[in-house]
């Protein structure tokens, strides 16, 4: 059964504040009063670091994030709460205190000091239990960030690296292992694909079984890949059908492209190598092999080999009728 924890504070005149000089105590003044302005009306004083708050990295980090560039929906999720209600003051959480929190499962944890005890004492804000940097890094390294995590669905052999960020309405089925650094984007669905590190997949993205991705490539929106490899540093942006293909290194597939992979009766490979350059909406008749640094010209329609360092273009002649009228 899940259970709602309320981590608030009532803020309230005389409560207790960080205990510095420069931070505000609480200070509530009345202004406007129905019987007499027309309207109840107060002015409250605080500072950052009054009852619940959120400390992002800018206050302790130069130029580091600030409140409100951290989405809101970071915040909510599946939380798991971690007992540490036997520490003293002033001790330090460690790694060996966080060994049973499980990898990738949780986008929150909820660290359980039973400090509360001590609301409204001095200690309250200065000898609580503490998250060591070893521990605070070991936290990160099981966590994969995910925006909309009851939208996402995965299967029971899935498995995900570290930093890795996904968004809402994602499926991996069967057989999907993701690299590091990796994101998903939106709507997106993967099945028997293997993703190293350093990728982009999607929005409306469909890697099929035998698709292998490899470092620093990006699979862009409305891309569909099948039983193909893609090596590092190429780009399949928009629009296009990969299938039964070898992509070599520093590629660039155009927006439209298709390779024909089936006849009717049998599928055949098309093989592109490093540093191609595919224009949009060119199909590639296979097979077919595309040679190092080679250029296909847009809207081509390629049935032959195209040798290194050529450009290789099928577009027919345009026509033009001056002062034509429709009948």
């Amino acid at each position: 059964m899940k259970k709602i924890i309320d981590l608030t504070i009532t803020i309230e005149e005389g409560m207790t504040t960080f205990p510095v000089y420069w931070h505000p105590f609480v200070e509530v003044t009345q202004m406007g009063r129905i019987g007499i302005e027309g309207r109840e009306t107060k002015k409250i004083i605080i500072g950052t670091h009054t009852g619940t708050n959120l400390d992002a990295p800018r206050h302790f980090i130069k130029n580091g994030v600030t409140i409100d560039q951290i989405p809101a929906q970071d915040l909510v999720g599946q939380a798991l709460v971690v007992n540490l209600s036997h520490k003293k003051d002033y001790q330090a959480i460690e790694i060996e205190d966080l060994q049973d929190i499980p990898k990738n499962k949780y986008k929150i944890i909820i660290l359980k000091y039973n400090w509360c005890k001590n609301l409204g004492k001095k200690k309250y804000y200065v000898s609580h239990p503490y998250l060591s940097e070893n521990a605070a890094k070991f936290i990160l390294k099981k966590g994969v960030k995910m925006k909309g995590p009851e939208t996402v669905f995965f299967s029971k052999d899935t498995k995900i690296g570290k930093n890795v960020e996904i968004e809402p309405y994602v499926v991996f089925a069967d057989k999907v292992k993701i690299g590091n650094n990796v994101k998903i984007l939106s709507f997106s669905h993967l099945e028997g694909v293997k993703i190293d590190n350093d990728v982009s997949v999607g929005p409306y993205a469909r890697l099929r079984p035998g698709t292998k991705i490899k470092s620093g490539s990006k699979i862009g929106n409305f891309v569909e890949v099948k039983k193909s490899t893609i090596n590092k540093n190429s780009k399949v942006n928009h629009l296009s059908y990969i299938g039964d293909a070898l992509v070599g290194k520093e590629v660039n597939i155009g927006a439209g492209t298709i390779t024909c992979n089936y006849d009717g009766r049998k599928k055949s490979k098309t093989n592109i190598k490093d540093k191609v350059f595919v224009g949009s909406n060119t199909s590639l008749v296979a097979p077919v092999t595309l040679n190092e640094k080679s250029v296909i010209g847009a809207g081509s329609v390629i049935t032959k080999n195209v040798s290194k360092g050529s450009l290789a273009l099928t577009r027919s002649n345009q026509k033009e009728k001056k002062s034509y009228r429709r009948k």
